[in-house]
């Protein structure tokens, strides 16, 4: 399922209200990257942290992510690829790219007519991805 309808021009035409929904939308989205890695990176086997951790991917593998993307402005397909790729790398390395994909995300809004994903905030040299790849 993907939200490729959605057009991330046109947050720049919303009103303060708007862009708060939006950018709350937004944040929403960077608390459940930063809950696929709730520090278990370390070994930690707490059941609430691995239940945080399983919540949050299954989020974000429903239509609900899809909707709560585009309202946020980001394209569903493409962030959950980056995320696969981000989630394959080594558990300490894979905590620090979540956090700072996670924290790219909740800085900087949508630009006019780009696609937000981890390889847009130059994590494609963190990970060592070809952006042509994709």
């Amino acid at each position: 399922m993907s939200n490729q309808d959605y057009d991330p021009g046109v947050y720049h035409l919303l009103d303060a209200e708007g862009r708060a929904q939006s950018d709350l939308w937004r944040s929403v989205i960077c608390q459940a990257i930063r809950d696929l890695d709730m520090g278990r990176a370390d070994g930690d086997q707490n059941p609430e942290k691995i239940a945080i951790e399983l919540d949050s991917a299954q989020w974000m593998d429903s239509p609900d992510f899809v909707t709560c993307c585009t309202l946020a402005f980001i394209d569903a397909a493409e962030l959950r690829a980056q995320l696969g790729e981000l989630l394959r790398q080594r558990k300490p390395y894979r905590r620090f790219l979540l956090r700072k994909l996670a924290d790219l995300l909740s800085e900087q809004p949508p630009k006019p007519q780009e696609h937000v994903g981890a390889l847009d905030y130059g994590l494609a040299d963190e990970i060592d991805l070809d952006p042509g790849d994709q």
